[in-house]
Protein backbone atom coordinates (compact mmCIF):
# COMPACT_ATOMS: atom_id res chain seq x y z
CA UNK A 1 0.00 0.00 0.00
CA UNK A 2 2.84 2.25 0.54
CA UNK A 3 4.90 1.48 -2.43
CA UNK A 4 1.46 2.55 -4.30
CA UNK A 5 1.39 5.23 -2.50
CA UNK A 6 -2.39 4.63 -1.70
CA UNK A 7 -3.37 6.92 1.48
CA UNK A 8 -6.55 8.23 3.01
CA UNK A 9 -6.78 11.22 0.45
CA UNK A 10 -6.64 8.69 -2.76
CA UNK A 11 -9.72 8.67 -4.57
CA UNK A 12 -12.15 5.60 -5.12
CA UNK A 13 -10.89 4.93 -9.69
CA UNK A 14 -13.52 4.57 -11.77
CA UNK A 15 -15.44 1.00 -11.33
CA UNK A 16 -13.54 -0.01 -7.76
CA UNK A 17 -13.46 0.71 -4.20
CA UNK A 18 -10.68 0.76 -1.56
CA UNK A 19 -12.25 -0.43 1.34
CA UNK A 20 -11.71 2.09 4.46
CA UNK A 21 -12.29 1.87 8.15
CA UNK A 22 -14.52 4.45 10.23
CA UNK A 23 -11.53 6.83 10.37
CA UNK A 24 -11.34 6.80 6.33
CA UNK A 25 -7.69 4.93 6.53
CA UNK A 26 -7.09 2.56 4.01
CA UNK A 27 -7.76 -1.47 5.08
CA UNK A 28 -6.23 -3.20 2.82
CA UNK A 29 -8.82 -4.31 0.94
CA UNK A 30 -9.12 -3.09 -2.49
CA UNK A 31 -12.21 -4.41 -4.86
CA UNK A 32 -12.28 -4.49 -8.62
CA UNK A 33 -10.53 -1.60 -10.44
CA UNK A 34 -8.99 -0.69 -7.28
CA UNK A 35 -6.01 -3.56 -7.36
CA UNK A 36 -4.67 -1.88 -10.52
CA UNK A 37 -2.96 0.60 -7.91
CA UNK A 38 -1.05 -1.62 -6.48
CA UNK A 39 -0.70 -4.28 -9.65
CA UNK A 40 1.20 -1.14 -11.41
CA UNK A 41 4.09 -0.94 -9.04
CA UNK A 42 4.42 -4.80 -8.84
CA UNK A 43 6.84 -6.27 -10.91
CA UNK A 44 5.89 -9.02 -13.94
CA UNK A 45 7.22 -12.33 -12.66
CA UNK A 46 10.73 -13.58 -14.40
CA UNK A 47 10.13 -15.85 -17.40
CA UNK A 48 11.70 -18.85 -15.97
CA UNK A 49 9.69 -18.55 -12.59
CA UNK A 50 6.64 -18.35 -14.70
CA UNK A 51 7.85 -21.39 -17.32
CA UNK A 52 8.02 -23.62 -14.16
CA UNK A 53 5.03 -22.82 -12.38
CA UNK A 54 3.12 -23.59 -15.23
CA UNK A 55 5.04 -27.04 -15.39
CA UNK A 56 3.75 -27.89 -12.16
CA UNK A 57 0.37 -26.87 -12.55
CA UNK A 58 0.69 -29.23 -15.77
CA UNK A 59 1.63 -31.84 -13.36
CA UNK A 60 -1.05 -31.20 -11.16
CA UNK A 61 -3.37 -31.65 -13.74
CA UNK A 62 -2.42 -34.43 -15.30
CA UNK A 63 -2.29 -36.57 -12.18
CA UNK A 64 -5.65 -35.05 -12.07
CA UNK A 65 -6.83 -36.55 -15.41
CA UNK A 66 -7.28 -33.25 -16.86
CA UNK A 67 -5.61 -32.75 -20.40
CA UNK A 68 -7.16 -29.65 -21.45
CA UNK A 69 -7.97 -26.06 -19.61
CA UNK A 70 -9.63 -22.92 -20.24
CA UNK A 71 -7.08 -19.71 -19.52
CA UNK A 72 -7.93 -15.90 -18.71
CA UNK A 73 -4.95 -14.12 -18.49
CA UNK A 74 -2.64 -11.73 -19.96
CA UNK A 75 -0.43 -12.24 -22.60
CA UNK A 76 2.98 -12.71 -20.81
CA UNK A 77 0.80 -16.23 -19.70
CA UNK A 78 0.23 -16.82 -23.63
CA UNK A 79 3.86 -16.44 -24.44
CA UNK A 80 5.12 -18.75 -22.01
CA UNK A 81 2.71 -21.42 -23.35
CA UNK A 82 3.70 -21.40 -26.69
CA UNK A 83 7.79 -21.25 -24.87
CA UNK A 84 6.54 -24.54 -23.58
CA UNK A 85 4.72 -25.83 -26.83
CA UNK A 86 8.13 -24.51 -29.00
CA UNK A 87 10.06 -26.76 -26.62
CA UNK A 88 7.83 -29.60 -27.04
CA UNK A 89 6.70 -29.87 -23.54
CA UNK A 90 3.28 -28.73 -23.47
CA UNK A 91 0.67 -31.08 -22.91
CA UNK A 92 -2.17 -29.73 -21.90
CA UNK A 93 -4.89 -28.46 -25.22
CA UNK A 94 -5.17 -24.45 -23.71
CA UNK A 95 -8.09 -22.33 -25.01
CA UNK A 96 -7.25 -19.07 -24.10
CA UNK A 97 -8.89 -16.04 -23.08
CA UNK A 98 -6.64 -12.64 -23.55
CA UNK A 99 -8.00 -9.34 -22.02
CA UNK A 100 -9.81 -6.76 -23.53
CA UNK A 101 -7.66 -4.34 -23.05
CA UNK A 102 -4.87 -5.93 -25.19
CA UNK A 103 -6.76 -6.03 -27.78
CA UNK A 104 -5.24 -3.58 -30.30
CA UNK A 105 -2.17 -5.64 -30.31
CA UNK A 106 -4.48 -8.92 -30.65
CA UNK A 107 -5.51 -7.25 -33.71
CA UNK A 108 -2.36 -6.54 -35.21
CA UNK A 109 -1.19 -9.94 -34.33
CA UNK A 110 -4.09 -11.32 -36.30
CA UNK A 111 -5.55 -13.53 -33.36
CA UNK A 112 -8.36 -14.78 -34.11
CA UNK A 113 -10.62 -16.99 -32.04
CA UNK A 114 -10.98 -20.66 -33.32
CA UNK A 115 -7.04 -20.45 -34.81
CA UNK A 116 -4.04 -21.82 -33.25
CA UNK A 117 -1.66 -24.41 -33.05
CA UNK A 118 -1.68 -28.12 -32.05
CA UNK A 119 -1.93 -27.55 -28.63
CA UNK A 120 -2.97 -23.60 -28.02
CA UNK A 121 -6.33 -22.43 -29.39
CA UNK A 122 -7.14 -19.04 -29.71
CA UNK A 123 -10.75 -17.83 -27.64
CA UNK A 124 -12.45 -14.75 -27.16
CA UNK A 125 -11.47 -11.54 -25.34
CA UNK A 126 -12.08 -11.40 -21.53
CA UNK A 127 -14.34 -8.52 -20.43
CA UNK A 128 -15.75 -7.50 -17.17
CA UNK A 129 -18.95 -5.66 -16.61
CA UNK A 130 -19.08 -6.25 -12.92
CA UNK A 131 -17.51 -7.41 -9.95
CA UNK A 132 -18.84 -10.86 -7.97
CA UNK A 133 -21.38 -11.73 -5.08
CA UNK A 134 -19.23 -12.18 -2.22
CA UNK A 135 -17.52 -8.31 -2.26
CA UNK A 136 -21.02 -6.68 -3.06
CA UNK A 137 -19.79 -5.60 -6.59
CA UNK A 138 -21.85 -7.30 -8.68
CA UNK A 139 -24.29 -5.35 -10.70
CA UNK A 140 -27.73 -5.38 -9.75
CA UNK A 141 -30.67 -3.38 -11.22
CA UNK A 142 -32.01 -2.82 -7.90
CA UNK A 143 -29.63 -2.50 -3.96
CA UNK A 144 -28.74 -5.21 -2.52
CA UNK A 145 -30.93 -6.16 0.60
CA UNK A 146 -31.01 -3.28 3.33
CA UNK A 147 -28.71 -1.00 1.66
CA UNK A 148 -28.77 1.37 -0.85
CA UNK A 149 -25.45 -0.39 -2.53
CA UNK A 150 -26.27 -1.59 -5.70
CA UNK A 151 -22.96 -2.71 -6.93
CA UNK A 152 -20.66 -1.35 -9.69
CA UNK A 153 -20.04 -1.48 -13.10
CA UNK A 154 -16.42 -1.81 -14.32
CA UNK A 155 -16.99 -0.69 -17.91
CA UNK A 156 -19.56 2.18 -19.27
CA UNK A 157 -21.57 1.32 -22.33
CA UNK A 158 -19.84 2.92 -24.86
CA UNK A 159 -16.61 1.12 -24.06
CA UNK A 160 -17.95 -2.16 -23.85
CA UNK A 161 -19.55 -1.89 -26.99
CA UNK A 162 -17.04 -0.36 -28.73
CA UNK A 163 -14.54 -3.09 -27.73
CA UNK A 164 -16.87 -6.07 -28.61
CA UNK A 165 -17.70 -4.81 -31.84
CA UNK A 166 -14.18 -4.04 -32.73
CA UNK A 167 -13.65 -7.89 -31.76
CA UNK A 168 -16.47 -9.18 -33.90
CA UNK A 169 -14.97 -7.14 -36.83
CA UNK A 170 -11.55 -9.15 -36.64
CA UNK A 171 -13.28 -12.01 -36.03
CA UNK A 172 -12.75 -12.49 -32.00
CA UNK A 173 -15.44 -13.59 -29.94
CA UNK A 174 -16.68 -12.25 -26.54
CA UNK A 175 -16.22 -13.57 -23.41
CA UNK A 176 -17.96 -11.27 -20.82
CA UNK A 177 -18.19 -11.74 -16.92
CA UNK A 178 -21.47 -10.85 -15.71
CA UNK A 179 -22.80 -11.83 -12.21
CA UNK A 180 -25.80 -9.28 -11.10
CA UNK A 181 -28.67 -8.88 -13.15
CA UNK A 182 -27.60 -5.07 -14.05
CA UNK A 183 -24.61 -6.79 -15.87
CA UNK A 184 -26.10 -9.65 -17.49
CA UNK A 185 -28.94 -7.60 -18.70
CA UNK A 186 -25.89 -5.22 -20.28
CA UNK A 187 -23.88 -8.61 -21.90
CA UNK A 188 -27.22 -9.40 -23.53
CA UNK A 189 -27.84 -5.77 -24.88
CA UNK A 190 -23.97 -5.92 -26.05
CA UNK A 191 -23.95 -9.80 -27.40
CA UNK A 192 -27.26 -10.44 -29.00
CA UNK A 193 -26.23 -7.43 -31.98
CA UNK A 194 -22.87 -8.66 -32.90
CA UNK A 195 -21.66 -10.50 -36.32
CA UNK A 196 -21.18 -14.28 -35.01
CA UNK A 197 -17.61 -15.73 -34.67
CA UNK A 198 -15.86 -18.87 -35.40
CA UNK A 199 -16.35 -19.56 -31.83
CA UNK A 200 -20.01 -18.39 -30.11
CA UNK A 201 -19.92 -15.16 -27.88
CA UNK A 202 -20.79 -16.26 -24.57
CA UNK A 203 -21.49 -14.63 -21.17
CA UNK A 204 -19.38 -16.21 -18.26
CA UNK A 205 -21.55 -16.73 -14.99
CA UNK A 206 -25.19 -15.76 -15.69
CA UNK A 207 -25.64 -16.16 -12.13
CA UNK A 208 -28.52 -13.57 -11.08
CA UNK A 209 -30.80 -12.85 -14.16
CA UNK A 210 -34.30 -11.12 -14.39
CA UNK A 211 -37.01 -12.88 -15.29
CA UNK A 212 -37.35 -10.76 -18.25
CA UNK A 213 -34.16 -12.12 -19.68
CA UNK A 214 -33.76 -15.43 -19.40
CA UNK A 215 -35.04 -16.01 -23.06
CA UNK A 216 -32.74 -13.63 -24.40
CA UNK A 217 -29.41 -15.83 -25.06
CA UNK A 218 -31.08 -18.56 -26.19
CA UNK A 219 -32.40 -16.55 -28.82
CA UNK A 220 -29.35 -15.02 -30.17
CA UNK A 221 -27.54 -18.41 -29.50
CA UNK A 222 -25.15 -16.57 -26.71
CA UNK A 223 -23.49 -19.33 -25.10
CA UNK A 224 -23.41 -19.20 -21.16
CA UNK A 225 -20.73 -20.36 -18.72
CA UNK A 226 -22.24 -21.55 -15.55
CA UNK A 227 -20.40 -22.84 -12.96
CA UNK A 228 -21.98 -25.52 -10.51
CA UNK A 229 -19.06 -25.46 -8.42
CA UNK A 230 -19.61 -22.06 -6.63
CA UNK A 231 -23.72 -22.54 -6.30
CA UNK A 232 -22.78 -24.14 -2.96
CA UNK A 233 -20.76 -21.27 -1.60
CA UNK A 234 -23.36 -18.85 -3.56
CA UNK A 235 -26.53 -20.29 -1.67
CA UNK A 236 -26.27 -18.32 1.59
CA UNK A 237 -24.66 -15.31 -0.16
CA UNK A 238 -27.71 -15.10 -2.51
CA UNK A 239 -29.95 -15.42 0.04
CA UNK A 240 -28.30 -12.72 2.59
CA UNK A 241 -27.74 -10.14 0.10
CA UNK A 242 -30.38 -10.81 -3.14
CA UNK A 243 -33.45 -11.96 -1.08
CA UNK A 244 -36.12 -13.22 -3.85
CA UNK A 245 -34.03 -12.14 -6.43
CA UNK A 246 -32.00 -15.05 -5.43
CA UNK A 247 -34.45 -17.35 -7.26
CA UNK A 248 -33.39 -16.28 -10.38
CA UNK A 249 -30.00 -17.38 -10.02
CA UNK A 250 -28.30 -20.19 -11.10
CA UNK A 251 -31.34 -21.22 -13.32
CA UNK A 252 -30.50 -24.58 -14.82
CA UNK A 253 -33.37 -26.27 -15.44
CA UNK A 254 -35.32 -23.48 -16.87
CA UNK A 255 -32.42 -22.00 -19.21
CA UNK A 256 -31.99 -25.38 -20.06
CA UNK A 257 -35.98 -25.87 -20.85
CA UNK A 258 -35.69 -22.40 -22.92
CA UNK A 259 -33.40 -23.94 -25.42
CA UNK A 260 -30.00 -21.61 -24.07
CA UNK A 261 -26.57 -22.89 -25.02
CA UNK A 262 -24.49 -23.95 -21.68
CA UNK A 263 -21.45 -24.47 -20.95
CA UNK A 264 -20.79 -25.50 -17.35
CA UNK A 265 -17.58 -25.57 -15.78
CA UNK A 266 -15.38 -23.29 -13.34
CA UNK A 267 -12.29 -22.89 -11.54
CA UNK A 268 -10.77 -25.06 -9.01
CA UNK A 269 -8.55 -27.22 -7.68
CA UNK A 270 -7.94 -30.68 -7.93
CA UNK A 271 -8.15 -32.76 -5.28
CA UNK A 272 -7.40 -36.89 -4.16
CA UNK A 273 -9.26 -39.69 -2.29
CA UNK A 274 -8.17 -40.35 0.15
CA UNK A 275 -6.43 -43.58 -0.85
CA UNK A 276 -4.65 -41.05 -2.94
CA UNK A 277 -5.95 -41.16 -6.29
CA UNK A 278 -6.33 -38.22 -7.85
CA UNK A 279 -9.75 -37.33 -9.14
CA UNK A 280 -11.37 -34.84 -11.32
CA UNK A 281 -14.45 -34.19 -13.30
CA UNK A 282 -12.98 -34.90 -16.03
CA UNK A 283 -11.99 -38.24 -17.57
CA UNK A 284 -8.61 -39.20 -18.49
CA UNK A 285 -7.39 -38.77 -22.07
CA UNK A 286 -4.82 -39.78 -24.00
CA UNK A 287 -2.21 -36.61 -24.54
CA UNK A 288 -1.97 -36.40 -28.51
CA UNK A 289 -2.73 -32.96 -30.08
CA UNK A 290 -6.06 -32.28 -31.18
CA UNK A 291 -6.56 -30.71 -34.52
CA UNK A 292 -5.02 -27.13 -35.16
CA UNK A 293 -8.08 -25.83 -36.03
CA UNK A 294 -11.53 -26.20 -33.97
CA UNK A 295 -14.61 -26.36 -36.65
CA UNK A 296 -17.10 -23.51 -37.13
CA UNK A 297 -19.46 -26.76 -36.61
CA UNK A 298 -18.51 -27.30 -32.93
CA UNK A 299 -21.26 -27.31 -30.78
CA UNK A 300 -21.55 -25.14 -27.73
CA UNK A 301 -19.53 -27.06 -25.25
CA UNK A 302 -16.50 -25.30 -26.61
CA UNK A 303 -13.15 -26.61 -27.45
CA UNK A 304 -10.27 -26.67 -24.91
CA UNK A 305 -12.32 -27.28 -21.41
CA UNK A 306 -10.93 -31.14 -21.54
CA UNK A 307 -14.57 -32.04 -20.45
Amino acid sequence: MARADITRETPDPEGGRIVRDPSGDPTGVLLEHAVDLVRRVLPDPEPAMLRHALLQAQTAAHQAGITGIQDMEDLGVLEAFRGLEREGLLRLRVLFHPPVADLPRLISQGFRSGTGSPWITAGGVKLFLDGSLGSRTAWMLEPYEGSRDRGMPLATKEAAGQAVRMAAEHGISSTVHAIGDAAVRRALDLLERLRPTTLPHRIEHFQCVDYDDLDRAARAGIVLSMQPAHLLVDIPLAERHWGKRGRGAYAFKTLNGRGSRRWTGGPWAPRTTRAGTPRSGCPSRRLSPPTPRIPPSRPAGLPGSGC
